[in-house]
């Protein structure tokens, strides 16, 4: 099994929660605007000494954090999308938040 899956045996643990993007959520690209420039927050929250935090965007690991904030910034790309955070406990477990789906599409012209 590869850990960058969402789906690998990880303990999903209500010590570490994906609080950006929401469950759901819509994005749009905007036509006038530099794609560059539009990007979404991928933010996690974590109780406890939490280690070695990974937040994810559809397998792709976008940044790690030793401490807190856990939070970085995702560029949008058109298409339904999965991020979730991985991380380890002081006890050496790996944990896993919840995987969060979202979609980004183009602005209507």
């Amino acid at each position: 099994s590869d850990i960058a899956s969402p789906h690998f045996s990880l303990n999903v643990d209500n010590t570490l929660h994906l609080i950006s993007p929401g469950k759901q959520e819509s994005y749009l690209i905007a036509a006038d605007l530099p794609l560059e420039s539009q990007q979404v927050p991928i933010e996690a929250v974590g109780e406890g000494n939490l280690e070695n935090v990974g937040l994810w965007v559809d397998g792709q690991l976008l940044a790690t954090f030793d401490g807190p904030p856990y939070k970085s910034w995702w560029t949008l790309l058109e298409g339904k999308h999965q991020a979730w955070a991985q991380a380890t406990t002081p006890e050496g477990v790996n944990i896993s938040s919840q995987v969060v789906e979202f979609t980004v599409r183009k602005a209507e012209k």
